[in-house]
């Protein structure tokens, strides 16, 4: 699949039964990732989602989920994939850090392996641990939402990221 813009991706893929528990999840995630997420990265840029974009897409209760990219920023060399799940998300970061790795605490398992088989619509962006090379690896983040929006944080604030309008 070709890299589309969220809000391209959403206009081609949501949910046609509103109704059900997949299509809630949908809304809920999506609401999440192209607000919050989107804010935390562009905080005054009052576009759509236009810096977030879907590179694949999972299956969840009968419904199509995307896998999400953010894209490298300037004077930062970083790209983050994830997707999520019902109370969990899969990460993967390839970067150079400003400095010292950061110290995600107990967000992930850091020295936990993710296997490609358990997540075959992520498997080309699965790496190893964030232990074995803290510049490319892929973690599992449980709880919720805001577990995922703390990861983006430390990552945005340990690339030391200066983007337009911040």
């Amino acid at each position: 699949m070709k890299k589309l813009r969220l809000v391209d991706w959403l206009e081609k893929n949501k949910p046609e039964d509103k109704k059900t528990i997949g299509a809630k999840i949908f809304r809920n995630q999506v609401d999440f990732v192209g607000k919050e997420i989107h804010n935390l990265f562009w905080p005054r840029v009052r576009t759509s989602s236009d810096e977030i974009y879907v590179v694949g897409s999972h299956s969840l209760n009968l419904t199509q989920f995307p896998v999400y990219y953010l894209a490298p920023w300037t004077g930062a060399q970083a790209e983050i994939w994830f997707r999520g799940n019902t109370g969990t998300w899969l990460v993967s970061v390839d970067c150079e850090w400003s400095a010292r790795p950061p110290e995600f605490h107990d967000l992930f398992s850091s020295d936990t392996t993710i296997h490609a088989f358990f997540c075959p619509e992520f498997a080309e962006w699965v790496f190893g641990s964030y232990k074995k090379n803290p510049n490319k690896f892929t973690a599992v983040l449980g709880g919720n939402d805001y577990d995922l929006y703390t990861f983006l944080w430390l990552v945005k604030h340990n690339l030391k990221i200066h983007l337009p309008f911040t």
